[in-house]
């Protein structure tokens, strides 16, 4: 249950993240959708709605979250700060801080609950913040889907009812490379939303 707080991939930090720290309407809104079945490890209304499937900027970590969190959670039972589960039970629906300590009969659970909830939430906060302002930018901009125009190392929006350019958000219109090529996703992602 540690290892999929909130769901597989640890999703619970992501949904009070976009709670508490998301400007883009959309966000915050399915965080207040989505806490109540990500409180009892439901996450398939985040991984959808969000989304954070297609999503690289989301599935990235979401896939480093399941491989800390069960490399964490290994080496802390390993080296006895966490009881080994004895049996395996079928309480996955209850709160994970809750279902570990009925699975390891350890009260160290609830301790290794905040220390993971911290660690995920930190591998969450910085790919969260970038997808939030990508979002809000689009969304703030333009009424209807922008129109993207990608051209060489520029990239612009076009409102489709208006045919005024504004330039990329946070000042990565003359980004290259790699960056160029990720935003390119970013927006094809975005603009199907």
């Amino acid at each position: 249950a540690l290892v999929a707080m909130g769901g597989l991939g640890a999703t619970l930090p992501l949904n009070i993240l976009m709670l508490v720290k998301c400007k883009s309407k959309k966000l915050k809104t399915m965080g207040k959708i989505c806490i109540g079945p990500s409180i009892f490890n439901i996450n398939v209304p985040l991984v959808y709605g969000a989304p954070i499937v297609f999503n690289p900027l989301l599935m990235i970590p979401m896939w480093v979250n399941s491989i800390v969190g069960a490399i964490v959670v290994w080496f802390a039972m390993s080296l006895g700060f966490l009881n080994i589960p004895a049996g395996v039970n079928n309480i996955s629906r209850i709160p994970a801080p809750i279902c570990t300590w009925l699975t390891t009969d350890d009260f160290r659970a609830f301790i290794w609950f905040f220390v993971l909830f911290v660690i995920y939430t930190i591998i969450w906060y910085p790919f969260l913040m970038k997808y939030d302002t990508i979002f809000s930018f689009v969304s703030h901009n333009f009424s209807q889907s922008p129109v993207v125009c990608l051209s060489g190392k520029n990239m612009l929006y076009y409102n489709q009812t208006n045919t005024q350019a504004h330039p990329a958000p946070c000042g990565l219109s003359r980004q290259g490379g790699s960056t160029m090529k990720f935003l390119k996703v970013m927006l094809a992602v975005l603009t199907c939303l």
